[in-house]
């Protein structure tokens, strides 16, 4: 039987995809959306049902029926963070990544303390910028498994703003520090091609259209971060990496919140194995940290390292 039902909270083509595969979870089918009237025509099979998917589209944190005062978890990061983080099994895929990604920033970090303090191969100098370098790999290929991860593939729009934000984000944390230890010249090369990589990996879901923008984010990030470091090089730039990271970190968070409102359930085996990601995520460190600490410099380079 058909039903119609009218919503709030829909704003766009990506929340017509999301409450689609939210009806299709159920059981049920869609008829008709039209997010601009917040129109909504279902085909349920019985009551129940219906009342299953009114649920399940308010947990989704869509107002249905004039009932929006009582918004799902996905519509609030914070009780979203907590149900992450509870044993609920939504989430299992997403805590695998998270342990994978905890447990290479650690093998990182005992790295960098092994190699520093007790070989002494590396300055403690260094040790800021690298520190930094372990934290922002794993921030970035985190974001870029989760987003290999889901089932189906995401709205063009939404695909190509993933790419475009991985690629900007992986770009402006490598040139920003290559640029600090190493020069603008470096460091705009190292930033424009990490980000480009990366935005060109994750763009690759929508085609071609998708690789080009994530390019472009690369080329775009990778030069600024750079040259926001040699800028600030005597105006205390590691304060300015620290929130410089900070606020990457944060806008990739944002990003995997937005991913799994739209994209529904990630594919478990689609998410690496914990020795694969971690062997990854510590080759891309080393040869990074590196480059850091042994490649070229400029003679205006990281001041804590000369």
């Amino acid at each position: 039987m058909e039903h119609e039902l009218r919503l709030t909270g829909l704003e766009c083509d990506s929340c017509a995809r999301v409450i689609s595969r939210v009806v299709e979870r159920i059981g049920a089918s869609v008829k008709d959306i039209d997010y601009s009237m917040g129109r909504l025509v279902v085909e349920v099979n019985s009551d129940a049902q219906l009342d299953d998917l009114k649920a399940a589209l308010i947990e989704a944190g869509y107002g249905v029926d004039g009932n929006d005062t009582n918004r799902g978890v996905m519509a609030r990061p914070l009780a979203f963070l907590g149900k992450l983080l509870s044993n609920s099994t939504d989430f299992d895929a997403e805590r695998r990544i998270a342990e994978s990604s905890m447990f290479s920033l650690l093998i990182m970090l005992a790295g960098l303390f092994l190699l520093t303090y007790v070989l002494q191969i590396v300055s403690p100098r260094f040790v800021p910028l690298l520190a930094l370098a372990a934290v922002g790999t794993v921030a970035c290929s985190t974001a870029l498994i989760h987003f290999r991860a889901f089932r189906q593939p995401f709205s063009c729009m939404s695909g190509m703003m993933i790419g475009m934000t991985i690629g900007m984000m992986a770009g402006f944390l490598a040139g920003a520090l290559s640029g600090a230890a190493n020069g603008m010249l470096v460091g705009s090369i190292v930033g424009m091609a990490i980000g480009m990589g990366m935005g060109a990996i994750a763009g690759a879901r929508n085609g071609v259209m998708g690789i080009l923008e994530g390019l472009m984010a690369g080329i775009m990030s990778g030069t600024m971060g750079a040259m926001l470091s040699v800028m600030l090089f005597n105006d205390n730039v590691l304060l300015f990496l620290i929130f410089l990271f900070a606020s990457c970190i944060f806008v990739l968070l944002g990003l995997s919140y937005m991913m799994l409102r739209e994209g529904g359930s990630v594919l478990p085996s689609s998410v690496p194995i914990l020795a694969k990601s971690i062997a990854a995520n510590v080759a891309v460190f080393a040869v990074f940290g590196a480059l850091l600490v042994w490649g070229p410099r400029a003679a205006f380079a990281w001041a804590g390292a000369s």
